[in-house]
């Protein structure tokens, strides 16, 4: 193989790779237009920065002690050790 035909080749590669991410980008874009179109009760299931506090477990994210938020569209209480406090009371 000459070095013009391995450049070729790679050239080629590279193209077709280029392709298919670009074509799997659109294809997830429409999809997910598609679901937001067709489902429009479906919301974001985000947590309120209020709840959270950063760096509690090293460089992760914990739950702010006696903080109250929504968190998936419901309201959540956390309780003074920065654990969720339930409504529901165990046995």
């Amino acid at each position: 193989m000459t070095h013009g035909t391995q450049r070729f080749l790679l050239a080629r590669v590279l193209v077709f790779a280029v392709y298919c991410l670009v074509a799997t980008i659109v294809l997830l874009g429409v999809t997910e237009i598609g679901v937001r179109i067709a489902y429009p009760e479906i919301e974001s299931s985000s947590t309120s920065h209020d709840l959270a506090v950063d760096s509690v477990y090293g460089n992760s994210s914990g739950l702010r002690p006696n903080a109250r938020g929504l968190s998936g569209g419901q309201l959540f209480t956390v309780d003074a050790l920065g654990y969720w406090r339930y409504s529901v009371k165990p046995d």
